[in-house]
């Protein structure tokens, strides 16, 4: 989104003492670099990469405690700020960084984790969109409900006024009789 990415942290492999250190469950913000971009980056950034877990390609976020350029091909090395932490077994290639964390909410992810379950899909976007559409049916019955009763009204009134003034036609009634409402209508 205007290149900008939002990434929630499932792991707390960046918990920390560093000040931009994060914890699982916060939300990162992480602006995308371009190629020319990712020639500025420096130890002590944080960055967000592909990699490879489980045969499942993931986003995960580090912070780069070396730079290496070899040649042609800048080589990132990473560690997580959790005490203890070794440095990560792969470098990261500069095809794989997808841009540099710039800011963190502490827990907003936890949201985005919850909705990726099971019961959350359900709750928070299978049950509103239920709920919308039973609304919008409901509306629409009572809407044409509506027109139908307003449609009947009126066809009582003309058939009302025909019989009247049929009725008068033929002298039956006295013509004062029925126009109460064509006087209140005048007025």
């Amino acid at each position: 989104l205007f290149g900008t990415a939002f990434v929630a942290v499932e792991s707390d492999s960046m918990a920390g003492s560093e000040k931009d250190s994060f914890q699982r469950g916060a939300l990162l913000k992480i602006d995308i670099l371009s190629e020319m971009e990712k020639y500025e980056l420096k130890e002590g950034d944080i960055i967000s990469f592909y990699e490879t877990v489980n045969g499942r390609r993931i986003i995960n976020s580090h912070r780069i405690v070396d730079v290496w350029n070899k040649g042609a091909s800048t080589v990132f090395i990473t560690k997580g700020d959790k005490e203890g932490a070794p440095v990560d077994s792969h470098s990261r290639r500069f095809e794989d960084v997808i841009g540099k964390v710039t800011a963190c909410t502490d827990g907003l992810g936890n949201v985005f984790l919850f909705i990726r379950t099971g019961t959350g899909f359900v709750v928070c976007i299978l049950l509103p969109c239920l709920l919308l559409v039973s609304y919008c049916v409901y509306d629409l019955v009572h809407t044409v409900r509506m027109q139908k009763n307003a449609e009947k009204e009126s066809d009582k009134e003309k058939l009302k006024e025909e019989l009247l003034k049929e009725l008068r036609a033929e002298g039956k009634i006295p013509f004062e009789i029925g126009m109460e409402n064509e006087k209140k209508e005048e007025k």
